[in-house]
């Protein structure tokens, strides 16, 4: 599996699991709010932290895009 692809997976899932969201859901809301892209572009340093700073990052990403 490409690794790209391989640890936005990794991210939607945790991401998923942290609140409880239906995949659908959760496509809908990386969507929406260009996590996609936020992942591949910061891919170098973000695959080298924890999981619980990965979806904090997501949150505050998610959170900077409604202002």
């Amino acid at each position: 599996m490409d690794k790209m692809l391989e640890f936005k997976a990794y991210c939607f899932t945790a991401y998923q699991h942290s609140y409880g969201l239906k995949g659908k859901e959760l496509v809908t809301l990386f969507d929406a709010h260009g996590v996609w892209d936020y992942l591949k572009a910061g891919y170098g340093v973000l695959h080298t932290l924890s999981l619980d700073y990965i979806v904090k990052e997501i949150d505050l990403f998610i959170k900077a895009k409604h202002k």
